[in-house]
This record gives structure tokens, C-alpha cells and sequence, in this order.
């Protein structure tokens, strides 16, 4: 596989790869909704992906101030 991968990464110009994982193959991170107690289902911005973090190391990471959550 790796010579593979490095023919492809040589290669000039566009090339299509097609890359076959298992069903149950996890991505992370990756953009999700979060369900809040009252049942309402928040959309997270960009910054904020699944696996989220503790919210205090979020805030801890940010540049700008954080979206406040209703």
C-alpha cells in the first residue's frame, strides 16, 4: 500500500482515489449536533466538533469568544 500511496502522491496533475473502509469505520473529528436537555437540537459551528471538549479548554482554546448556546 505504501508504494502505492507514493505513486499517487507523485503522480502530475489530478488523480482519483478510491479508498474502501469498513462500515463501522469511525471519523473523528468530525461536525455534530448536540441534544440539549430540553430536547432541542443545537447545531455546533466548525470549531466545535465531536469529540467535544470540556467546555472550559474550548474556551481555553478559542481566539474569539465562543457563540453563546441557548
Amino acid at each position: 500500500m505504501q508504494e502505492e500511496i507514493e505513486r499517487v502522491l507523485g503522480a502530475p496533475g489530478p488523480v482519483v482515489c478510491e479508498v474502501l473502509l469498513a462500515p463501522e469505520q469511525n471519523f473523528h473529528p468530525r461536525v455534530a449536533s448536540e441534544k440539549k436537555p430540553d430536547g432541542r437540537i443545537i447545531s455546533k459551528p466548525l470549531e466545535d466538533m465531536y469529540p467535544f471538549l470540556p467546555r472550559d479548554e474550548f474556551a481555553d482554546n478559542m481566539i474569539l469568544e465562543p457563540l453563546q448556546e441557548d
